[in-house]
């Protein structure tokens, strides 16, 4: 801890983050900032974000683990120990991980409409998650960056959010024990109502939810937005 949460002065007004509060208690990964008033900085980490996040640590950690077991098992160090190490930074499989995918694509008018009205899409996400999460032997992997490109929007005025699906079979001993039927479409749709409901929504301001199976990962937008 760099410093205790100062509650500060009460009367100011601002909320200070407090894991006796029954909301901030929920949060799953608590990185409280430093200054007052304190806030969590992850209040976005969800079940599955924060699995993601764990399940890459490791990776990572065994990745390194390789690598430094391999240059210290060779003479040659220097050139195969930075042809190794590049392979740590390899572009993510997140489109080849996952049997099912959706997207949801973000569209306006013009791009000043587009860039409040994605924000408030993208803000709105981490509720479509939830959602999702609590479905049955489901398993949810948002894309953390949203891609642009999208050959049927005007540049500058489409974005496309991706989601992996996997659909995990309850533990049995028969063999011909079925692969689970989840409908998602409920929570999706419920999402999407709520998103549409924006007080300061225009009619040129669009989000359109598609389905997919494993091969979207050959007509996902190469480029994504890195702003």
């Amino acid at each position: 801890m760099l410093k205790p949460i100062s509650q500060g002065n009460p009367n100011l007004g601002f909320k200070v983050w407090n894991r006796r509060n029954h909301a901030d208690a929920r949060h799953l990964m608590p990185v409280i900032t430093p200054a007052y008033p304190s806030m969590n900085s992850t209040h976005n980490v969800t079940s599955s974000t924060l699995r993601v996040m764990r399940e890459e640590i490791k990776r990572g950690r065994e990745l390194v683990t390789e690598i430094l077991n391999q240059a210290d098992a060779t003479a040659e160090v220097k050139t195969p120990g930075l042809e190794a190490w590049q392979r740590l930074f390899d572009s993510s499989d997140f489109f080849g991980r996952y049997n099912y995918y959706f997207s949801i694509d973000v569209s306006a008018g013009d791009s000043e409409n587009q860039k409040k009205w994605k924000g408030l899409v993208e803000a709105r996400l981490r509720y479509l998650i939830h959602k999702l999460e609590t479905m049955p032997n489901t398993q949810v992997h948002p894309y953390p960056r949203e891609f642009t490109g999208n050959p049927n929007f005007k540049a500058g005025c489409g974005n496309s959010f991706y989601i992996g699906l996997k659909f995990k079979a309850k533990a049995s001993n028969d063999k011909n024990t079925k692969k689970p039927v989840v409908d998602v479409s409920g929570p999706v749709r419920e999402w999407h109502g709520h998103v549409l409901d924006w007080g300061m929504r225009t009619p040129d301001m669009g989000v359109r939810r598609s389905g997919a199976n494993a091969s979207l990962c050959t007509r996902a937008p190469e480029k994504k937005n890195t702003s």
